[in-house]
């Protein structure tokens, strides 16, 4: 009802007040910075700036930044956007939990994965530049690079050693077969399958994740 408020007969609201700051059509929502009930940084007629009414907010943000969970509660509260206001409920089934870890450790601690940038060049067998002779790729490191990369795949398992340092098992020697997953986030074909509630299509998207193995993390 809130992101489509037309189709329940509900009149529509235009705002910025989003995650990513551009233009919208909802329900009616107002921020927690357009709220504000301590006089303290109030004007004689019961006003302050939106500037003034994130700088109160984000105080107290930033004191629970270290609890993610509490951080969470009150973000969903005192909301500065719909998804934060709907963060502890709705029908995704992302961990809330985890991610507001991360988003901790990342904002307050500064810490977390960071990933290359680079490109992908075909290598070729013999050196001979053809598509037949096509037998794998190497990376190339570029900042100005689109394309990301968080931990280089694993092609080859490594033997295994005692304390001793010696051999107690060792691997096969052909190369891991799906042990990765590609998922797509495709181009807005046309102006009908843009979201209303976008300026721009959506850019091409290809992430690839890696699979449990044994138990090694995905």
């Amino acid at each position: 009802m809130y992101y489509n408020p037309q189709l329940f007969g509900i009149l529509p609201y235009k705002h910025k007040y989003t995650a990513t700051g551009e233009e919208a059509l909802t329900s009616f929502f107002v921020p927690a910075f357009k709220i504000i009930k301590d006089k303290s940084i109030l004007d004689k007629r019961g006003w302050c700036t939106e500037e003034k009414g994130r700088e109160y907010y984000d105080k107290t943000r930033a004191i629970k930044e270290s609890d993610p969970e509490e951080y969470l509660n009150y973000t969903s509260q005192y909301c500065y956007n719909a998804e934060e206001g709907f963060s502890l409920q709705g029908d995704n089934k992302f961990n809330k939990i985890l991610i507001t870890n991360q988003l901790t450790n990342i904002r307050a601690l500064k810490v977390g994965p960071r990933p290359e940038r680079g490109f992908l060049e075909y290598t070729y067998k013999g050196g001979v530049h053809s598509p037949e002779n096509i037998n794998g790729f190497k990376w190339i490191e570029n900042k100005n690079s689109n394309l990301q990369i968080l931990e280089h795949p694993i092609w080859l398992l490594k033997e295994r050693r005692d304390e001793d340092g010696k051999v107690i098992w060792t691997p096969p020697s052909e190369k891991i077969h799906n042990l990765y997953v590609i998922g797509i986030d495709g181009i807005d074909i046309s102006q009908r399958q843009t979201s209303s509630t976008t300026k721009n299509a959506s850019d091409f998207c290809c992430v690839v994740y890696k699979r449990s193995y044994g138990i090694g993390e995905p």
